[in-house]
């Protein structure tokens, strides 16, 4: 059973949040309306993910935020963040600590999904001993084929605890890293190698998650594989994600956080990818995306 906290004041919105997470039987949605109380819940329960509505000027739940992100940092937070909100807000409540964010008006198309991703990458985590002292830098290759969404959380998992080795990942900064992982290898899978459009999405879900299985066994998208090599110094490491897709034109993703786009799925992950990482490149072609990290100076 994974307990969930939520911090919420809107009451109509904490309603319709728990009567979609109904569906999961194995969740537990712990509700409250202020950080005092969510404090409280979190101490005396054993929580897996925490949700924040940070929405309103001067919410009780910032403080409950900075709380986790100075203490309990090894929870991963998703923000629900107001529609007004700038993207020079939004970047710093990520950098702060949050693991993603969904707006508030899309809560009701948009917070299982998240929340599903981030218990999945939650869970990824190897249990192996540190490296031998002399390792000073490694280079891994994988090769996905059957564009199989199941084996990220294990991929990622392996590349976040090499960068751990190498000082780059921490308890803090461990789960952002991972969905920025996350963000762009699905998004060269779906996007890229099935050529799903994200627009699709918007306007009926069900055609989008079958227009994907569909694809995932017909010529040529199955034929199609992906390809993430990841390299690590002390301090430093950059990760691959190239698709055998026909690419597409970053600078013609639309501004996710822009009032017109709320409604919008799209364009919300390059922005995670981008607010989680140091660098954020793309080859001629926007077939293959390179992730740079570096150790964060003390």
């Amino acid at each position: 059973m994974a307990n969930i906290l939520l911090v919420d004041v809107d009451p109509e919105r904490s309603q319709e949040i728990q009567q979609s997470f109904q569906t999961h039987k194995d969740w537990k949605l712990i509700e409250t309306s202020s950080g005092e109380v969510g404090r409280r819940a979190f101490q005396e329960n054993t929580i897996e993910v925490v949700i924040i509505d940070i929405g309103a000027a001067g919410s009780p739940a910032k403080d409950l935020f900075e709380w986790i992100r100075d203490d309990q940092f090894r929870v991963p937070v998703i923000l629900l963040t107001s529609d007004e909100m700038d993207d020079e807000a939004r970047v710093k409540a990520l950098v702060m600590g949050a693991a993603s964010y969904v707006p508030q008006s899309y809560v009701a198309k948009d917070l299982i999904v998240t929340v599903e991703r981030i218990l999945g990458l939650s869970g990824c985590r190897r249990r192996h001993p540190k490296l031998i002292d002399s390792l000073v830098a490694t280079e891994t290759s994988y090769r996905i084929e059957e564009n199989d969404l199941s084996m990220m959380s294990v991929l990622i998992g392996h590349l976040v605890d090499t960068a751990e080795e190498f000082s780059v990942v921490t308890s803090r900064n461990r789960m952002q890293i991972s969905v920025a992982l996350e963000e762009a290898m699905t998004n060269s899978i779906v996007h890229g190698n099935l050529e799903v459009p994200s627009s699709l999405k918007d306007t009926n879900t069900a055609d989008f998650y079958r227009l994907m299985e569909q694809r995932r066994k017909s010529s040529p998208f199955c034929e199609r594989k992906l390809f993430v090599r990841g390299e690590f110094e002390p301090g430093f490491c950059r990760f691959s994600i190239l698709d055998e897709g026909s690419g597409f034109d970053p600078a013609s993703v639309d501004d996710p956080t822009a009032i017109e786009n709320l409604d919008r799925s799209h364009g919300r992950g390059l922005f995670l990818i981008r607010a989680f990482m140091d660098a954020v490149e793309f080859n001629e072609t926007g077939n293959e995306i390179r992730l740079t990290k570096r150790r964060a100076e003390s």
